[in-house]
């Protein structure tokens, strides 16, 4: 699923496929970034572990890659492949400056590859902060302590509380005053968001 899709967005309300430019294949679990900059007609797409390709695009149609960069190899544990490998660093953002593009890798650091870029400087635009709004502190909360990750929360009957964890489950509380009882959990469950509608939890 490696490359670059370019489309026509004339009309912005239906967008039309114009061309693809395929990148080589390559597999890996984690590190998923993937990034795209354009500058006088080159796009520079970061893409992981497969490095940075510079893809001439002033030919919408016909897209040509003119170059690749790839970062430094480092050891990393492959989630995959069940094992340490020692490959080039995931490209995890891309940004366009004067005569360079910067990659930034998880792993290696910040480096600069010279291109023929040229960024502009936008104007000025003069801000206007307002005060800080006074806010009352409330200072009786408490903490219910859960050894997984929240991830949302889902009141129900204005006394129930389900909890998604995302993979550490679903759990349901009763709200009790100012605590919650809990009444079940779902510890087997990947759950990353509910809602109810009536009686039924979706």
């Amino acid at each position: 699923g490696h490359g670059l899709e370019i489309f026509d967005l004339s009309n912005p309300g239906n967008p039309v496929h114009v061309s693809t430019i395929k990148f080589p294949p390559f597999y890996e679990l984690g590190d998923d970034f993937w990034t795209v900059r354009v500058d006088r007609g080159i796009a520079y797409a970061g893409d992981t572990f497969n490095g940075m390709f510079m893809v001439d695009v002033r030919d919408p149609r016909n897209p040509k890659c003119i170059g690749r960069a790839l970062l430094p190899r480092a050891k990393r544990y492959s989630s995959f492949r069940k094992k340490t490998i020692e490959e080039p660093d995931c490209v995890m953002d891309l940004a366009i400056g004067n005569n360079a593009v910067y990659l930034a890798g998880p792993r290696t650091g910040v480096f600069a590859v010279p291109t023929k870029s040229k960024i502009s400087t936008p104007p000025a635009v003069a801000l206007s902060i307002p005060e800080r709004s006074a806010c009352r502190e409330i200072s009786n909360l408490k903490l219910h302590a859960m050894d997984v990750n929240v991830r949302s929360l889902t009141l129900w009957r204005n006394d129930h509380l389900f909890v998604s964890c995302s993979e550490g489950g679903l759990f349901l509380f009763r709200i009790e005053g100012n605590d919650l009882k809990l009444l079940r959990a779902w510890r087997d469950k990947n759950v990353y968001e509910t809602a109810v509608s009536g009686q039924i939890l979706f």
